[in-house]
């Protein structure tokens, strides 16, 4: 996810989007997140709805639409936007800048409005929270066809288990 001044007019909130705002804001959680999007090419929603699913006591899995939908929209739309984003820092263009960031918020909004339409048909599990959240890391690392070795270096797993669980 991206900072960016919250525009109420285009954003469509639900209670996954606040989840996800008040795990984002913890102390270093945006950098964490976002050393997991670049180093290892996550996405940073669906790591945010694996853990509000663990809140519902939901298990996350693979079901369709999720992958052609979610993934795809991430892959062509979301990481082009990025691009953009990261490209027009230089050109020293606030304006420009915050717009493409907006535009980058919005279409995040867009995915997590996609992954919140699939909770129904995540199941309910009496696994407690880490588990939920070691069970829906894995199972996401098998669908994009990503090595899980990585999540064991520097207690990567036990850390984001604590950001995905914010203190109410």
């Amino acid at each position: 996810m991206t900072q960016g001044a919250h525009n109420a007019t285009i954003l469509r909130e639900n209670p996954f989007w606040d989840y996800s705002l008040s795990v984002y804001q913890q102390d270093q959680c945006d950098e964490f997140l976002l050393e997991a999007q670049n180093r290892y090419a996550l996405d940073i929603n669906v790591l945010l709805f694996i853990g509000w699913l663990a809140h519902q006591q939901q298990a996350f899995i693979d079901v369709e639409p999720f992958h052609p939908q979610v993934i795809r929209f991430q892959q062509e739309t979301i990481t082009k936007i990025r691009y953009l984003r990261i490209r027009t820092k230089r050109f020293n263009n606030p304006e420009f800048y915050n717009a493409i960031k907006a535009l980058e918020l919005y279409a995040e909004n867009i995915e997590q409005n996609r992954l919140y339409a699939l909770t129904e048909r995540m199941p309910v599990s009496q696994l407690d929270f880490a588990q939920l959240i070691k069970n829906g890391v894995l199972g996401y690392l098998k669908q994009i066809n990503r090595d899980k070795a990585f999540i064991q270096e520097g207690n990567w797993l036990q850390t984001l288990i604590e950001y995905l669980q914010p203190e109410a």
